[in-house]
């Protein structure tokens, strides 16, 4: 259904994108890569001035700065698009997974800009995924203050030669404008210590990151600043009503654990995909461990399921 988006004369927008049946679309590290640097290709293709990125695990926010309302649909839509096709031929599933069309919602003022990137941020502080919000990796506040907040330096005489190598390969893709697909993270990727495998989540971020920090720090002192207002105010948004579910995303992060531990794969468990049955004896025992164990309701497991 066609929608009159509004575009004020800052050009800024509040963009909420849900998953289609409300589950859990960020399972693993990979998904949150892949689309973090389809979203960094895709806002240069299409001169997206970034401001802010939360990727929640069942919906995005992006606070971003648009040339006019066809470009803010081109880049949306085309993104969704993109990720869906990626994502669903990883995880062998078909149809769509996020709701159409997208919402959005302007921001006229430099304090309703600022308001908004509060909400933004404090999001996962919202859910219970993290106490502060310079915690969370994927609203990517941290990497305004360094280039590896999760993770040590890169130090090249003491790194892997996979390491060296994978680091070469994603700065040649950036360069080039491609995003990283689910074929990069392949058996060298896999074949990292947990250590490098950070260093190199840290690396892949920073590389891609097109989120224009420079014009966030104008509306602060200095990150420390920000910081601290971050954690002081949650921010508002009155124009879109978003995920205002009773959940605490710990218990999906204990559920992710649950299935982990039993040694399951997580697309049969977690998706209901074409042509394969799910086992409903080992459904029945996980959603009994997740409301023992992980204290997860039966909404969040739902979610977590795709039982919907």
């Amino acid at each position: 259904m066609p929608i009159n988006r509004r575009l004020g004369r800052s050009g800024f927008l509040h963009i909420c994108q849900k998953t289609a049946d409300n589950g859990i679309l960020f399972y693993v590290i990979e998904d949150y890569l892949v689309f973090i640097t389809l979203v960094s290709v895709r806002a240069v293709a299409h001169e997206v001035v970034v401001l802010a990125i939360d990727l929640m695990v069942n919906h995005i926010h992006i606070g971003a700065i648009f040339r006019n309302r066809r470009s803010a649909s081109s880049f949306m839509n085309g993104t969704l698009s993109v990720f869906a096709r990626l994502y669903n031929k990883q995880h062998g599933m078909t149809g769509q997974r996020f709701k159409r069309p997208f919402r959005s919602a302007a921001k006229m003022s430099e304090k309703k800009i600022r308001d908004c990137l509060f909400y933004i941020w404090n999001n996962p502080v919202e859910k219970n995924a993290v106490k502060n919000a310079e915690e969370y990796r994927w609203n990517f506040l941290k990497y305004m203050d360094s280039d590896h907040p999760f993770s040590d330096p890169i130090i090249p005489s003491e790194a892997s030669d996979t390491l060296l190598k994978l680091v070469r390969k994603v700065k040649a893709k950036r360069e080039e404008g491609e995003y990283l697909g689910y074929g990069f993270f392949n058996n060298a990727y896999k074949s990292l210590s947990p250590k490098e495998r950070f260093q190199l989540i840290d690396y892949i971020i920073v590389t891609y990151n097109v989120i224009r920090n420079d014009l966030v720090l104008e509306l602060f002192a200095s990150y420390q600043s920000l910081v601290l207002a971050v954690n002081s105010v949650t921010g508002n948004e009155y124009d879109l009503m978003d995920d205002t579910d009773n959940e605490d995303y710990r218990h999906y992060i204990k559920m992710l654990s649950i299935v982990r531990g039993e040694g399951l794969d997580l697309d049969s468990v977690c998706f209901d995909r074409p042509n394969a049955e799910r086992d409903e004896q080992v459904l029945s025992r996980l959603q009994k461990r997740f409301r023992t164990e992980a204290g997860a309701s039966d909404y969040e497991i739902a979610k977590f399921l795709h039982l919907f």
